[in-house]
């Protein structure tokens, strides 16, 4: 028969493209260092999609304590893109709480866009039921879409 070949993870193809592009770019990084920000960063969008609020918190927490593994570019790039991404990850999958901490505690503004122009709102709106919502605890789409609306969207 034939021979199945091992599909790479997500992870591991993000892992390869970037350092491809960094090569060509003539700028090879500290494979330790910079695999080490990458986990982080992956690791904190996957806590916000999750509903992981004690997580998130933690993975900011260090960051902004200067105990995570980034750099000073890195920082800026998880403030500017990582935690606003965090906060459409927890939009898209109805986490109250999280959204509340991001919009609250880290600041981060209720109509901020994505690379595609996207607003928060636009996740509600695009995604029909949400994953959460086959939860009994979950909260409503219509909830998630009042409290964006309260809060400037």
């Amino acid at each position: 028969g034939r021979q199945r070949t091992r599909v790479p993870s997500k992870t591991t193809m993000l892992s390869l493209m970037a350092r491809r592009m960094l090569s060509k770019a003539g700028m090879v990084p500290d494979h330790g260092l910079w695999w080490k920000a990458l986990r982080f960063r992956l690791t904190l969008l996957n806590a916000a999609r999750s509903g992981d609020l004690p997580r998130v918190k933690s993975l900011l927490w260090s960051m902004h304590s200067g105990n995570a593994p980034l750099s000073a570019e890195e920082t800026t790039l998880v403030n500017d893109k990582d935690v606003p991404n965090c906060l459409r990850g927890a939009v898209r999958f109805s986490r109250k709480d999280l959204i509340e901490h991001l919009l609250d505690v880290e600041g981060v503004d209720v109509n901020v866009e994505n690379d595609f122009k996207a607003t928060p709102i636009f996740f509600i709106a695009v995604n029909g039921m949400s994953q959460s919502e086959y939860v009994q605890e979950a909260t409503s789409k219509i909830e998630i879409l009042n409290l964006l609306v309260s809060r400037g969207a």
